[in-house]
């Protein structure tokens, strides 16, 4: 594909600004749908939504003079091949085999493609779409602008958003981490951090419970992403914890939920029938883990084992047995339906801890 564009940049990033016609960028534009490949986290958009792109083809069908005048937002990543310049214009070329990533516009493009295959609006292969191109950028720079644009601009799911801070960290090392910590969002990419261990490590009583972003609700799934991850704000945001690394946390933790297991085994192999497993449990006894974490720190365990969360744990009387964490159980801790309740269960769990002298001091 050939294109005339205005070459221009912003902090030193290479820009492009021009105009393409639809049939020509539905042969080389694609979506980097966030996905997992083995284990490992690719891509960092969301799948096109079939609701918004039919309400692109509708709203072209409605009218010969239809408007889609803000420019789609693509990057190349590598060099662009340059042509001749006339007047600050230049020609840039982009082989068959290349590919323009969209990072914003997907469903103005896709909402096109539907009214042409769907609604028969063939003429549509020739319209105009303002294009801005982003040159050389790395992936991860590429996924930061898709975040800092539907955040800013448009909400982007937040499991999501938090998977992106968790890229910028791995692909940009400790200039990553201080951009995001700058941000106040430290917490958000080591919680994803720290979920993805737990949910991938064999010993990990949270193998293949976590349901991740873009991927279908299966039987194993107990709990959503976004909801395990915001319960771990409370050891995230404290010292000393805040400044632990995600793998060291996700170690901790893992003891820490095989003691929870070890207690009450039934809630883990029967989840749907007990709230254990579930917001009700996982927020409390996520808050709760401060606690205990403070209460082991004070006794001189700066890395406790799951013998060691058992031996406080124990003390929790009746929130220790079966019965409470029935999912039937209304005057235990399914009662517990909201961000309040959580906090008020988790305080009376920390209170009975304390009364069996589990203290800090």
């Amino acid at each position: 594909m050939r294109l005339a564009v205005y070459p221009f940049k912003q902090e030193g990033v290479q820009m492009y600004a021009g105009v393409a016609k639809v049939g020509d960028l539905l042969s080389i534009a694609k979506v980097d749908v966030w996905r997992q490949e083995n284990g490992v986290d690719m891509g960092y958009q969301r799948v096109p939504e079939t609701a918004r792109t039919g309400k692109v083809a509708r709203y072209l069908q409605s009218s010969p003079k239809a408007l889609l005048p803000t420019s789609v937002l693509l990057s190349y990543r590598g060099p662009l091949s340059r042509g001749a310049s006339e007047d600050g214009w230049l020609t840039v070329e982009i082989a068959e085999t290349g590919t323009l990533w969209i990072v914003d516009g997907q469903h103005r493009l896709y909402g096109i493609q539907r009214a042409i295959n769907e609604l028969g609006l063939e003429r549509l292969r020739d319209y105009p779409l303002p294009v801005v191109i982003l040159e050389n950028l790395s992936l991860e720079d590429e996924a930061n602008q898709f975040r800092v644009i539907n955040e800013t601009m448009k909400k982007v799911r937040t499991d999501l958003a938090r998977r992106i801070l968790a890229m910028r960290i791995s692909g940009l090392g400790q200039s990553g981490r201080q951009e995001v910590r700058m941000a106040g969002r430290l917490w958000e990419a080591v919680a994803v951090g720290v979920m993805r261990s737990l949910s991938q490590d064999a010993d990990s009583p949270w193998v293949g419970r976590i349901q991740p972003p873009n991927v279908r609700k299966q039987s194993s799934h107990v709990i959503r992403e976004l909801s395990f991850s915001t319960s771990l704000k409370p050891i995230l945001n404290e010292r000393p914890y805040r400044t632990w690394p995600a793998d060291r946390i996700a170690r901790v933790l893992k003891a820490y939920w095989q003691a929870c297991e070890a207690l009450i085994p039934s809630a883990f192999q029967q989840p749907e029938d007990y709230v254990l497993l579930k917001t009700p449990g996982v927020f409390s006894l996520h808050q709760l883990a401060y606690h205990v974490l403070e209460v082991l720190r004070a006794r001189g365990v700066s890395d406790p084992g799951k013998s060691d969360f058992q031996n406080v744990l124990q003390d929790l009387g009746a929130y220790a047995t079966e019965d409470f964490w029935k999912r039937d159980n209304a005057d235990g801790a399914a009662l517990a339906g909201s961000m309040k309740g959580f906090s008020i269960l988790a305080d009376s769990m920390e209170e009975e801890l304390v009364a069996a002298g589990h203290t800090t001091e």
